[in-house]
């Protein structure tokens, strides 16, 4: 698969949300996503070079030396052919540049093909935040914290 990452842009928002929507079921909203295009965040989209379709995004944030990763999304079509992790070490290699030195995510307790991953690139399960993730008929989830330290530069 050939596949690009760039910054997104508002026009970038009706393609991210087909995605979320399709992907997820409590997906971000059309103002949380938008909101994501300021300077606070970085929001990148990942482009089939084949189909110039945006297949996937991926929202964090950096703050001084920490990296919190907020949403990855691929496209349930796109999914199973290496793209969330390939996504995951593009955030990696972004954090770098930037001088991170540890990284952050939740992840729904559900979702056990997502921590497989996480572990896989050397995030270690380290809290639970009770009732993070909501879930229809106003029910909660529980997140995993994960995290991972980054190498000195």
């Amino acid at each position: 698969m050939s596949y690009s990452f760039r910054l997104a842009s508002r026009q970038d928002i009706a393609a991210v949300l087909v995605n979320e929507t399709t992907a997820y079921e409590m997906p971000w909203g059309k103002q949380a996503l938008i909101d994501s295009l300021n300077e606070q965040y970085q929001f990148w989209v990942i482009e089939s070079r084949r189909e110039q379709k945006i297949i996937g995004h991926l929202i964090y944030q950096v703050i001084l030396d920490e990296s919190h990763l907020l949403n990855i999304c691929v496209h349930p079509r796109e999914q199973g052919k290496g793209l969330g992790k390939a996504t995951m070490d593009f955030w990696v290699q972004q954090c770098l540049i930037a001088g991170c030195k540890e990284l952050w995510l939740e992840v729904r307790s559900s979702n056990t093909v997502a921590q497989k991953m996480y572990q896989s690139l050397n995030f270690k399960a380290i809290s639970t935040r009770k009732n993070y993730y909501p879930l229809p008929g106003n029910l909660r989830e529980d997140g995993l914290i994960m995290s991972r330290n980054l190498p000195e530069s």
